[in-house]
């Protein structure tokens, strides 16, 4: 996803800014590339991490060598 909105905002700067547009594109990707990640990280705080989600060791078998 990241990389699409590196993309997009190229393409969009390219056609919307009329002066300095490699300039304007590249901090417009560099912005939505940092509002889908920030929105992303504030999202996963918010959800809360249920422990017994996690998978549990039922079974350890140990194996011995004979050297």
């Amino acid at each position: 996803m990241p990389l699409i909105l590196i993309l997009a905002g190229l393409f969009l700067g390219m056609q919307v800014f009329q002066i300095n547009k490699e300039l304007f594109s590249t901090l417009l990707a560099v912005g939505l590339v940092l509002a889908y990640t920030s929105i992303i990280l504030f999202v996963d705080k918010k959800k809360k991490h249920d422990i017994r989600s996690y998978p549990q060791i039922v079974f350890v078998n140990r194996k011995v060598s004979n050297d």
